[in-house]
């Protein structure tokens, strides 16, 4: 789990389990992100969210922004660690 996760979502052991409003582009970022790893390409924030932004117009996903802790929040769902 990366660092911020617990400030993100809290210490709760009892969570309520919440409808990603994106969860359709994270689940086609996230599989990006795997093959991409895979092929060890250099990977950080600012091409996770240039990515997003591309799956979100290919999905006609017009309001999603691709801010920085929305980028933080989807590392820590997915334990994605830069290295």
């Amino acid at each position: 789990s990366c660092v911020g996760c617990v400030w993100w979502f809290g210490e709760s052991k009892r969570q309520k389990v919440k409808h990603r409003k994106y969860e359709g582009l994270e689940n086609v970022l996230l599989e990006w992100f795997q093959q991409a790893h895979g092929l060890n390409y250099p990977i950080n924030g600012s091409v996770i969210i240039v990515k997003a932004m591309e799956i979100a117009a290919s999905l006609n996903i017009t309001e999603f922004s691709g801010l920085t802790g929305w980028v933080d929040r989807f590392r820590c769902r997915n334990d994605i660690v830069y290295r």
